[in-house]
């Protein structure tokens, strides 16, 4: 009758004192329910608990915080087999390695164990995770958490057995703290017979000699990009002569992919003249093979990683790339309308059309067709006339073909519009907007990207 009143009065102090009062004549069910009343959720989780009322106490726990009563609900739910319970508990309370534990012995739940133990790092549920894989058969995952549990003889030893030396690399590779453990791996790897990855495991333990050595020996292309690379990391300079003579007598290397890697090398020993040359030679051959836009950027590239490092950038450099992004901005300049510069850039192109070989006839003709929208008449007639030699006539699109003709039968030489001048950075005489060279002082100036004109 008087708890009856005591829960009408709605009062939280009144039900607290009542719960004590409960307490003290040990009716611990009433008890409980004054605290829960009066938002003593914990308390009245510790009398449900320590009277075993785990029915009562279940829908309490999502609000408990206490890890010890965490800890009591998870062993009685343990004993009574109620796993995912009892795991949802010990979780709750922190305790990982009991998670782990009822994860892998009762719940079957693999990957929920990985994911815990990969986060928590404990040896003692990496262990655990660790004889779990062995009987189950997954070596590779055993490897992991032996090495994550700290047993490293274990791990090399079952790595070696099961053939999973490359997991055990892969992963001691990420531990800086076990150097030794890395030599070891590549030993295990020389004495298989198996250079490349020896070479890969001693560049990693900061061997870069050895490892330099060894991808030499093979001297593949898959082992000299490594080389490079591990000269490029270490800056020493000292190993690159050798790496250079592996390159120059690899014959399994494409000519391509071997001025590419001397490219890298030349850069990463500073021989930056040797690097620009290389450069070159590359954006040559994919200029010459209709590559532009590869041809362009890997002289791009270039230009800003001399200027990058303060070298000076080559005439001849600047040259070529010049000539190619000219080639590249027609298309969005006639895009806009922009004839007229459009024009300028194809003549600029058109003047060194022997280094577009694999285009030769459609620059000609769409230099022709731009210069006689721009009114550039007289410089269309000349790339017409041009265009009419035997050697390109038969080449011509029928679409153009009877205009161009007409063109030369007909010329129309009218005076053409003059291009705006602009002065030379350098020497300050004024020239064409459209020419690179300053016909005073021979520099070579810098030009708009979104243009190509010279910039002032």
């Amino acid at each position: 009758m008087g708890r009856q009143l005591a829960q009408q009065a709605n009062n939280p102090a009144l039900w607290r004192e009542c719960g004590t009062i409960l307490e003290t004549m040990q009716q611990m069910p009433e008890a409980a329910e004054m605290y829960e009343a009066a938002g003593m959720i914990e308390k009245a989780a510790s009398i449900h608990i320590a009277s075993k009322n785990f029915a009562a106490a279940q829908p309490l726990m999502a609000q408990v915080t206490s890890a010890k009563l965490q800890l009591q609900y998870a062993k009685a739910k343990e004993s009574e087999g109620r796993w995912g319970d009892a795991t949802a508990a010990y979780e709750a309370a922190g305790d990982l390695d009991n998670v782990v534990r009822l994860c892998l012995d009762k719940l079957n739940d693999l990957r929920r164990a990985c994911t815990i133990t990969r986060k928590s790092h404990s040896t003692t549920a990496a262990a655990h995770m660790a004889r779990y894989c062995l009987e189950a058969g997954d070596v590779a995952l055993a490897v992991e958490f032996l090495l994550l549990a700290g047993q490293m003889d274990q791990a090399f030893d079952v790595a070696a057995a099961q053939g999973q030396m490359d997991a055990f690399a892969q992963l001691v590779s990420r531990n800086i703290k076990a150097p030794e453990e890395m030599t070891r791996v590549a030993q295990y790897y020389d004495q298989r017979g198996e250079p490349e990855k020896a070479a890969d495991i001693w560049a990693k333990a900061g061997q870069p000699e050895r490892a330099v050595m060894l991808y030499l020996q093979i001297a593949c292309p898959s082992s000299l990009p490594k080389a490079i690379s591990v000269i490029e990391e270490t800056q020493r300079t000292d190993l690159a002569p050798a790496v250079l003579d592996a390159l120059d007598s690899c014959e399994a290397l494409e000519q391509s992919m071997r001025d590419a890697l001397r490219f890298r090398l030349n850069l990463a020993t500073g021989q930056l003249g040797d690097a620009a040359r290389d450069a070159l030679e590359m954006a040559r051959f994919e200029q010459e093979e209709g590559n532009y836009k590869l041809a362009h950027a890997k002289l791009f590239s270039t230009v800003q990683q001399l200027k990058s490092l303060g070298a000076p950038v080559p005439l001849e450099l600047s040259h070529a790339l010049a000539l190619l992004h000219s080639y590249i901005l027609v298309k969005s300049l006639v895009g806009l309308g922009d004839h007229t510069n459009a024009a300028r850039m194809l003549v600029r192109v058109a003047g060194n059309i022997s280094k577009f070989p694999k285009h030769v006839v459609p620059i000609l003709t769409s230099t022709v067709i731009e210069c006689q929208r721009a009114g550039l008449k007289q410089t269309a007639f000349e790339y017409a006339s041009m265009l009419m030699r035997p050697e390109y006539r038969n080449q011509v699109s029928d679409k153009y073909k009877k205009k161009i003709e007409l063109m030369v039968r007909k010329p129309d030489r009218g005076e053409e519009p003059t291009e705006a001048l602009t002065p030379c950075p350098y020497c300050q005489v004024p020239g064409p907007q459209g020419e690179l060279q300053c016909i005073s002082c021979q520099n070579i100036i810098a030009f708009d990207i979104a243009t190509g004109k010279r910039m002032s």
